[in-house]
């Protein structure tokens, strides 16, 4: 078994059971959609995980897209970032021991996921100084790409 498709049965399992232990209903259309949600490797808006999902499944409509993932969202499994002001994107929480931080360009919308280990730890510093415990935290940086420089350049 190849290590995505263990990871998205993980994903699932780990679900289905969040689904019981909150007696909140199974359906096998939000299991559809998370599959093709998993299956993304970027952040992705719940318009276009809907124009992705209604290809296959053309029954399945937008809002059942969005209540998913904003229970994905509600069960710890997923996040929601507003990159910019008009639209959410979403990313799956594949491991909460993990953390990652991102850079944005402001002219591509590209988006770049990094960790940094100083960061992390100068951030527990500034916190403890101040007496606080760190339950979560988002770092975005917003600059132009590497690319968008080139072109402005020429």
């Amino acid at each position: 078994m190849g290590l995505y498709i263990m990871k998205e049965k993980i994903f699932l399992e780990k679900f289905r059971q969040k689904i019981k232990d909150n007696s909140l209903k199974q359906s096998k259309q939000r299991e559809e959609i998370i599959k093709i949600f998993l299956k993304q490797n970027h952040h992705i808006d719940a318009e276009t995980l809907y124009a992705n999902i209604k290809k296959k499944y053309p029954q399945i409509g937008y809002t059942t897209v969005y209540r998913t993932l904003k229970l994905l969202c509600d069960l710890d499994m997923a996040i929601s970032h507003s990159f910019n002001k008009n639209m959410a994107f979403f990313e799956p929480i594949w491991d909460t021991n993990t953390h990652h931080d991102h850079l944005i360009c402001t002219k591509c919308g590209k988006i770049e996921e990094f960790q940094n280990k100083e960061i992390e730890e100068l951030q527990n510093k500034i916190a403890e100084s101040y007496g606080f415990k760190i339950t979560n935290h988002v770092l975005n940086m917003y600059g132009i790409c590497k690319k968008c420089r080139s072109k402005l350049n020429d």
